[in-house]
């Protein structure tokens, strides 16, 4: 399980941080272009953590409510949910059930202020990839985020291979019953032949 601990960094101070902490700015064959929707109540930790995945070489988009995130959602193509569990009206598991059920193949990584070992669970048991608490080393996220993302990429590339796998059977399937079917005809046009006057088939 991979932890992120209490948001205290502001974007001014996050070169610092990046800079103990060892994040240098992804390759741009990992994190550019990547679309990232960030769901947050606060608008700090919103601020500050879209700072650092901009930064890190991902596009933004930050949503201040699930109603937002979900209008966010439907708009357009994302290839990564960063939802808050502890949301107003709709907290983050809410939101995460109907992601979930309407875009199944964007993974989702969960960011708390605390750690609840119950909302981990429940969490990942309704589809989350990883659970992260908020802390001022955003290295954690980052990790989950990007395994979250090589999950991704990985089962694509998996349902890909078992559709090429499908499409190979058929043929194989096809060329199997061709050749059944040449050597019934070859069978009968012999026949045909040995039996003057005998209509083909009859």
């Amino acid at each position: 399980l991979l932890h992120l601990h209490t948001m205290s960094t502001t974007p001014e101070r996050s070169r610092d941080v990046d800079a103990v902490a060892g994040h240098p700015a992804p390759s741009p064959d990992g994190a550019h272009g990547v679309r990232v929707l960030l769901v947050d109540d606060s608008a700090l930790a919103l601020e500050t953590i879209s700072w650092h995945l901009e930064h890190w070489g991902y596009e933004v988009q930050g949503a201040a409510d699930a109603v937002e995130a979900l209008e966010h959602a439907a708009a357009t193509r994302w290839d990564l949910f960063v939802l808050d569990v502890d949301m107003p009206k709709m907290n983050g598991l809410e939101l995460l059930r109907l992601l979930t059920g309407q875009y199944k193949d964007t993974p989702i990584v969960m960011l708390s202020s605390h750690l609840q070992s119950d909302l981990v669970l429940q969490a990942v048991r309704e589809g989350a990839f990883d659970y992260v608490v908020k802390d001022s080393d955003l290295g954690p996220l980052r990790a989950a985020m990007e395994g979250a993302l090589d999950d991704a990429r990985m089962r694509r590339k998996n349902d890909e291979l078992m559709l090429q796998l499908r499409s190979s059977n058929n043929v194989l399937e096809q060329q199997v019953a061709l050749r059944e079917l040449r050597v019934v005809l070859t069978v009968e046009l012999g026949r045909a032949r040995e039996r003057p006057g005998v209509p083909f088939g009859g």
